[in-house]
């Protein structure tokens, strides 16, 4: 696989990745395949050099937001299946290390993707049902 030239940024870009930088800068909403027919170029040489020069693209973010909680899913599913093939002391490390928190800590964000509560809904249930007793004391 060739290794793009300026993939370190140190280099100045070359004329071909100057317009792809240029058009993405001026056309932010354009897509890469659009970019890649302004600059005469293809499709993959557009996503390399707007990676390489640290720039995301537009379509990697949109796809990210549409699917942040399958992809936090994903991760949880990751963590749990490594979990089980630890060995018992493993585990204990992992415990001891915050691993299992940081398991709770992915679920969390998933369910606040999806909308989901995050709370335990039987202390929030308790705590209405003590409101509603106070307020019922407070008329009689």
């Amino acid at each position: 696989m060739k290794k793009d030239n300026n993939s370190d940024n140190k280099k100045r870009p070359t004329h071909k990745q100057a317009v792809i930088l240029k058009a993405k800068q001026e056309h932010p909403d354009l897509t890469t395949r659009q970019i890649a027919v302004i600059a005469n170029t293809t499709h993959p040489h557009v996503i390399r050099t707007l990676r390489g020069f640290g720039l995301e693209t537009r379509r990697d973010l949109d796809l990210y937001k549409k699917h942040r909680a399958d992809i936090l899913a994903g991760v949880q599913a990751d963590q749990i299946s490594t979990y089980y093939t630890l060995s018992e002391k493993e585990k204990k490390k992992l415990i001891l290390s915050r691993g299992l928190v940081d398991m709770g800590i992915s679920f969390d964000k998933e369910r606040l993707e999806r909308g989901l509560s995050t709370e335990n809904l039987v202390s929030v249930i308790a705590d209405i049902e003590a409101l509603k007793a106070a307020k019922k004391a407070e008329d009689d």
